[in-house]
């Protein structure tokens, strides 16, 4: 098991947003998460992904509660890809890729770099500045960016959120084509309907559908 939360609690202010939330993320598993907005999606998203503390319950990584070292553990095991790329516009796309690695502290050769975009269809641009890139460019840049790291699991918010119909169909391939286990945030149901395991957030619970 990857990671297993249990009974997760969230308040915003005087509002609840989620409780007696329980999820196990498992080896490769795909994961999808709809629900209304404002339920606490990416709150919830957020928390597994060590992002946030929730009020209660319990996290654990790969068996290990999670107290301390978050950074170091999101660093070592997690991915994530959030709807906007956040991509330093002034870095060219290898200098972008190369960044989880630098705070690692660890080397990253330009093979790896290629060997990533090769997935994303995008290896003629390492050495262009994301600022030329289109939308589409940018968020494939991004995913191919949260797996620098090898990471166990990937976080996603609403990857395909700014993306044409056919560009999102062409994320959403290569979410389901990767080894790595992805846990998804999304509005859209058909996509989140390709997933091993789909589970809707509502009315503060957590529900399979």
């Amino acid at each position: 098991m990857i990671l297993s939360a249990q009974n997760l609690k969230k308040s915003f202010e005087d509002r609840e947003l989620f409780s007696e939330v329980s999820l196990c993320v498992s080896e490769g598993k795909k994961i999808a998460i709809v629900g209304p907005s404002g339920s606490g999606k990416t709150t919830l998203l957020n928390i597994l992904g060590l992002l946030e503390t929730p009020d209660e319950g319990i996290l654990e990584i790969e068996g290990l509660k999670v107290h301390t070292n978050c950074h170091k553990i999101r660093n070592q095991k997690m991915g994530f890809v959030f709807q906007f790329h956040y991509l330093n516009s002034d870095l060219t796309v290898f200098e972008n890729l190369e960044l989880p690695r630098l705070i690692k502290g660890e080397p990253f050769s330009r093979q790896e770099a290629l060997d990533l975009l090769k997935n994303v269809q995008l290896e003629e641009k390492i050495d262009t500045p994301t600022k030329f890139l289109s939308g589409g460019q940018k968020q494939r840049v991004a995913f191919a960016r949260s797996l620098v790291n090898n990471p166990k699991i990937l976080f996603a918010d609403e990857p395909t959120g700014q993306l044409d119909q056919n560009l999102a169909s062409e994320m959403m391939e290569l979410f389901l084509k990767l080894p790595q286990a992805v846990v998804l945030v999304t509005h859209d149901r058909q996509f989140a309907a390709k997933m091993q395991e789909r589970y809707e957030l509502i009315n503060h619970r957590l529900v399979a559908w």
